[in-house]
Formats: structure tokens, sequence, C-alpha cells
């Protein structure tokens, strides 16, 4: 599954960009759930999150 980040300026992203990688390793983590245990076997073509603050 691929990810598409949209940041108005590069420092943004860098800012994020831990954040960013933890939750495409937890994304792929369940998308192997849903396969091994939900016989996922069609990905969904896309999906829309919107996080209008990002805190940690």
């Amino acid at each position: 599954m691929k990810q598409i980040y949209a940041f108005e300026k590069k420092e943004e992203y860098e800012k994020y960009q831990d954040i960013i990688h933890r939750f495409g390793k937890k994304l792929n983590e369940y998308q192997k759930i849903l396969e091994n245990h939900y016989s996922l076997t069609e990905l969904p073509k896309k999906y829309f999150m919107d996080y209008r603050r990002i805190s940690n």
C-alpha cells in the first residue's frame, strides 16, 4: 500500500517524518493481520485520512 502525504513546506514534512515512518510500518502490520486472519485479498483503491492536529 502506498501512502501520500501533503505539506505546504518541507519543514513540516521534516517535523513529522518519524511519525510518518512509524505510521507506515503500522499500516503494513495491520494489512498483514487482515490478510492472515480475515482473508483480505484485494486492497482498497484509496482511503483518506485527515488530521487537523497532530501531537506527540
